[in-house]
C-alpha cells in the first residue's frame, strides 16, 4: 500500500479549517499548529486506507492508499506587481516626458504582500508553504475557482519551489520543468481544486476530482495586472502634478493642496463617467410644456390614455379637440376588448452583479457591503461562492435537499406556508439564464441556519442571508399569474354613423388583477403594479357588462378634456443603476465592480446625496470633461477602451491570444493617449474653472 505526502493550500484559512474537517472526519491524530503569519493556521493529520487521494497516484492499482494530509492557507495574493524603483529612479517631482517612461521602459517587480500590520506577510506565507512541501509528494491548490484564485494558485505553486526566491520569476515555465534541483512541482503533480462552497460533500468530490492549473488564465490576469500598473502610475502622476498648480483646488474643494492625488484608473474613469454623463443631462435639461386628451368613461374612475400620448403643439391638441367634442360628445365606440392570462417571471438564478444592484436598490446596502456580507457567509458555510456569472443551475442539481432544510429547520421555516419540493404542484424547476462561467453555479444558500447563529450577524449579514434564501425560494417556485384587461375606444364616431370607423382618435386603458402571486409570496419587496383596489371593485362591479361588451359596442362617457404637463429630467444616479450600466458595458468585473465604486467616492470624484444618488465633484466633473475637450473622452471616460481590453483578456483565458503581443498593444495606445493628454492637459484646468464657476 503506497504512502504519500499531500499539502493543501487554500485561499482563506477558515476554508483551510472547513476543509480539514471535512476531509479527516472521524480521524483521531488531528494536529494544529501555528505558521509565521498569525492568521494562517497549519492542519496535519494522517489519513489511513483511504481512498479520497486515489487520482493523484499515477497507475494506481491500489484499492487504498496512506496519505500524512497537511492543509494551510495563504491571505489572498502573496506578491504584487510595482514600479522597480519607483521611488527612487521615478519620482513624482519629475517631468511628464519622465512619467512616461512608466508606460514604457520602467521594469516590473514582484514584491511580496505587506499590510500596515504586517509587512511581511508575503514572504512568511511563501516561507510556511515552501517549508511544508520540502519533502511532499503532491501540491493541491484549493483557491478560489476565479481569474484571481487562479493566479494566486500560481503564486502557491512558486512558493511551493522556490519559497521567498520566487518573486523574480515571472512566467509558467516551472509548471513544464523536470523535477530535480529546485524544482520540486511541476503539472504533473501539482493540482487544482475546484469548489463552489463549503458543503462536506461537495469540498471531498473536488478533492477526488481535481484538475489542473490553467496557465492561459494565469496570463491574462498577469496583462491586465501589468498595463492597469503602468497606466495607472504614469497617468496618476501626470493628473496630480498639474491639478496641484490649479489655483484654489483646495479651498474649492476640501482637499489637502499638496498632498492630493488624483487617482487615473481605467475602470474607476469610465465608471466615473457614467455618474457625470447622468449630471450633465440634469443640468443641460430644459423642460418642455407638453398637451394631452383624456376620455373618461362612466363605468369606472380610470382616465383612458390618448393613443398619441401627448403632443407639444397646444393649439394642434385644441384643435383636434374641439373636433372630436363637436362631432360626438356624449360616447366612444369599442374597438378592442381583451381579455387575457398574463405571467410575471419569476428571476432567474442569482449572479453576483444581480446580488449587489437588488440590495442597493432594496435594502440600500451599498454593492461593496452586500459583496462583504456575501463573502462571510460563504466562508461560514451557508451560501455557495459569491462570485459567480452563471445564471442557470446544472441540471443534476440537488433542490430537494436544500429546500428541505431551509423548510424544516432554521431561522426561516416560516417563510413558505406551503413546501417547495420537487414534485410538488408549486414547485417548478428555475429559469435557465445565458451565462455560465464554467467555474460556479449561481448564488445559493448551502445549509440552514439556526435562529441564535441568525442572531450573531450584523444588519447587513442578516439582510443578504435573507436575501439569498428568498431569491433561492422564489426561482424554485411558480411564475406568477395576472388576469389582464385591455380596452381601446375610439371617440369621434357617432352611434347614428358607425360606418366612418377611421374618424376620431383612439384611448386606451388596462387592468390587471394578480391571480397568484407564487414567487412573489418569497420576495415582497418586489411588486407587479396590480390595478389599485377601488378600480378593481369599479370593474368587479361591471363585470356582467365588460363580459358581453363586444366591438363596434359605444359606451357613455363621463367626462373629456385637455391635460397639460411638462418633461422631467432625469434623476440622479442611483447604484444599482450604476452597477447595471458597468455591467453591460464590461466595466470592471462581478468581483471588482463594488471596489470601483467605492473608488471614485475615496477619490472625492463622486459624492451622495440626501436620497443616496451618485453626484459628481467639481474635480469628477473637470475630469470627465477635460478628456472630452482634449478629445478622449471616448478612450478614458467612455467604457469603449476598457471594453475592448476586457475582450482582449478573454482572448487570452481562452488561447486566441497571447499576452505579450495584447500587453503591448494596449500600451501602445496608452502611450498615445498620455502624449495627446500631455499636450493639452491646460485643457483639464479650463474644464476644472468651468465647473467650478
Amino acid at each position: 500500500m503506497p504512502n504519500i505526502k499531500v499539502v493543501v493550500v487554500a485561499e482563506k484559512n477558515s476554508i483551510a479549517k472547513a476543509l480539514f474537517e471535512h476531509v479527516t472526519w472521524g480521524a483521531q491524530n488531528k494536529q494544529t499548529s501555528d505558521s509565521e503569519y498569525m492568521f494562517v493556521k497549519n492542519y496535519k493529520c494522517q489519513l489511513n486506507n483511504t481512498t479520497l487521494f486515489n487520482k493523484y497516484v499515477e497507475n494506481n492499482d491500489y484499492t487504498n492508499i496512506n496519505v500524512d494530509l497537511t492543509i494551510t492557507a495563504v491571505a489572498g495574493h502573496v506578491t504584487s506587481f510595482d514600479i522597480q524603483g519607483s521611488k527612487t529612479n521615478y519620482k513624482w517631482t519629475q517631468s511628464p516626458e519622465d512619467h512616461l517612461k512608466l508606460l514604457t521602459v520602467a521594469p516590473i517587480e514582484n514584491k511580496f504582500s505587506a499590510n500596515d500590520s504586517d509587512k511581511a506577510i508575503g514572504e512568511k506565507i511563501a516561507r510556511n508553504i515552501h517549508k511544508l512541501c520540502r519533502d511532499a509528494d503532491h501540491l493541491v491548490i484549493c483557491t478560489d475557482c476565479d481569474r484571481e484564485g487562479e493566479y494566486i494558485g500560481w503564486e502557491v505553486f512558486m512558493s511551493a519551489n522556490f519559497g521567498n526566491n520566487f518573486k523574480n520569476k515571472l512566467d509558467c515555465s516551472a509548471l513544464s520543468s523536470p523535477i530535480g534541483g529546485l524544482i520540486k512541482f511541476n503539472r504533473g503533480n501539482t493540482w487544482r481544486m475546484k469548489f463552489s462552497h463549503l458543503e462536506k460533500t461537495h469540498m471531498i468530490a473536488a478533492v477526488r476530482n481535481p484538475e489542473k492549473l490553467n496557465e492561459n488564465i494565469i496570463d491574462a490576469v498577469r496583462c491586465r495586472s501589468e498595463i492597469d500598473l503602468r497606466s495607472g502610475t504614469s497617468f496618476t502622476r501626470l493628473l496630480t502634478n498639474y491639478y496641484r498648480t490649479l489655483p484654489n483646488i483646495s479651498e474649492m474643494d476640501n482637499l489637502n493642496k499638496g498632498s492630493f492625488v488624483v487617482s487615473y484608473g481605467a475602470c474607476q474613469f469610465p465608471t466615473l463617467g457614467f455618474v457625470v454623463d447622468r449630471h450633465d443631462r440634469i443640468q443641460n435639461f430644459s423642460p418642455e410644456m407638453y398637451w394631452s386628451i383624456f376620455v373618461q368613461l362612466n363605468i369606472f374612475s380610470t382616465k383612458l390614455k390618448w393613443d398619441r400620448l401627448r403632443l407639444f403643439d397646444r393649439f394642434a391638441v385644441a384643435q383636434i379637440y374641439e373636433s372630436l367634442y363637436n362631432k360626438e360628445p356624449d360616447v366612444v365606440r369599442v374597438e378592442a376588448l381583451l381579455n387575457k392570462t398574463v405571467l410575471k417571471f419569476k428571476p432567474y438564478p442569482l449572479t453576483t452583479v444581480d446580488l449587489q444592484k437588488d440590495c442597493s436598490r432594496y435594502f440600500k446596502i451599498t454593492a461593496k457591503r452586500s459583496l462583504s456580507a456575501a463573502e462571510y457567509l460563504y466562508q461560514q458555510g451557508f451560501v455557495s461562492y459569491p462570485r459567480t456569472e452563471t445564471n442557470k443551475f446544472a441540471s443534476n442539481f440537488d433542490f430537494k435537499n436544500i429546500l428541505n432544510q431551509l423548510q424544516e429547520n432554521g431561522v426561516f421555516t416560516s417563510i413558505s406556508a406551503q413546501k417547495l419540493l420537487p414534485g410538488q404542484s408549486n414547485f417548478s424547476i428555475p429559469r435557465e439564464g445565458n451565462r455560465d462561467d464554467g467555474a460556479h453555479p449561481p448564488i445559493h444558500p448551502i445549509i440552514s441556519m439556526s435562529q441564535e447563529k441568525f442572531n450573531t450577524l450584523t444588519k447587513d449579514q442578516k439582510q443578504v442571508y435573507e436575501y439569498i434564501v428568498r431569491r433561492f425560494l422564489a426561482c424554485c417556485s411558480k411564475d406568477a399569474v395576472g388576469e389582464q384587461t385591455s380596452l381601446t375606444v375610439r371617440w369621434g364616431v357617432t352611434e347614428s354613423d358607425p360606418i366612418s370607423l377611421k374618424n376620431g382618435e383612439l384611448f386606451h386603458v388596462s387592468f390587471l388583477k394578480v391571480m397568484n402571486r407564487n414567487w412573489l409570496e418569497y420576495m415582497p419587496f418586489c411588486h407587479w403594479g396590480a390595478t389599485a383596489s377601488k378600480v378593481q371593485q369599479e370593474i368587479d362591479s361591471n363585470k356582467d357588462l365588460l363580459a358581453n361588451l363586444n366591438v363596434g359596442d359605444f359606451l357613455k362617457i363621463k367626462e373629456t378634456g385637455m391635460s397639460e404637463g411638462k418633461t422631467v429630467a432625469p434623476k440622479p444616479l442611483t447604484e444599482t443603476e450604476l452597477i447595471i450600466l458597468m455591467d453591460k458595458n464590461g466595466i470592471g468585473t462581478d468581483a471588482t465592480i463594488a471596489d470601483h465604486i467605492e473608488k471614485i467616492k475615496t477619490r472625492k470624484y463622486v459624492t451622495k446625496d440626501s436620497k443616496d444618488c451618485l453626484i459628481p465633484t467639481n474635480l469628477g466633473s473637470s475630469l470627465v470633461h477635460g478628456f472630452q475637450d482634449i478629445g478622449l473622452d471616448d478612450s478614458i471616460t467612455k467604457p469603449f477602451f476598457r471594453g475592448d481590453f476586457e475582450s482582449y483578456l478573454v482572448d487570452i483565458c481562452e488561447g486566441k491570444a497571447q499576452r505579450e503581443i495584447i500587453t503591448q498593444q494596449v500600451t501602445q495606445r496608452y502611450i498615445k493617449y498620455y502624449r495627446k493628454t500631455n499636450e493639452h492637459i491646460n485643457k483639464l484646468g479650463s474644464a476644472y474653472s468651468k465647473t467650478r464657476s
